[in-house]
């Protein structure tokens, strides 16, 4: 909820309320809630089945909790909190996480960045890990490959540039940069 929102309907409550129960405009979202991903109830159907099965279906999960700011001491705190879930695992579902499958590890993370050091692509890293037995599948090593570029410090990037400037007109001899003589 935001601090606008809150502070309307502090104001149009039966209670009123003055400046001192009012939220400062700094303080956006004042309040927010969690909730389970199962924690949606079950869609009616919207027409001629269109919509996309999902991988786990809504059992309305009764987990949830908020999240508000404390107005007193200046801190989040934790408030309504429901810490139980209705909602089994299934194997299926539990494979799809990372952690089942041992990506997180940090042995796979430091071969990954080896191969990365040296020029690696994405097809021969995944290759290599399977090669040592880790249960990694495509779309995590894209992943992590793509967590590691965006980590990876721009300090190189004028080194690229400059690499890019210089195969720019070797691709096509139109792409030339031309020189003006007077």
């Amino acid at each position: 909820m935001k601090c606008d929102e809150h502070n309307k309907r502090l104001l149009n409550s039966m209670k009123g309320g003055g400046a001192s129960k009012m939220v400062m405009e700094g303080l956006d979202p004042y309040q927010r809630m969690y909730i389970c991903t199962h924690g949606w109830k079950a869609c009616t159907s919207r027409g001629s089945n269109s919509r996309p099965r999902q991988h786990i279906g809504p059992t309305n999960c009764p987990f949830r909790f908020t999240v508000q700011w404390n107005l007193e001491r200046m801190e989040l705190q934790i408030k309504s909190g429901i810490y139980k879930h209705n909602d089994p695992i299934s194997s299926e579902a539990y494979a799809t996480y990372l952690i089942s499958r041992g990506v997180a590890d940090l042995l796979v993370n430091a071969r990954m960045q080896e191969m990365l050091a040296v020029g690696a692509k994405r097809s021969k890293i995944h290759d290599n890990l399977l090669k040592h037995d880790q249960n990694v599948i495509q779309v995590d090593v894209d992943n992590m490959v793509r967590s590691h570029n965006s980590s990876v410090s721009s300090a190189d990037d004028d080194d690229a540039t400059a690499r890019e400037i210089a195969a720019f007109p070797a691709a096509d001899p139109e792409n030339g940069l031309r020189r003006h003589r007077d």
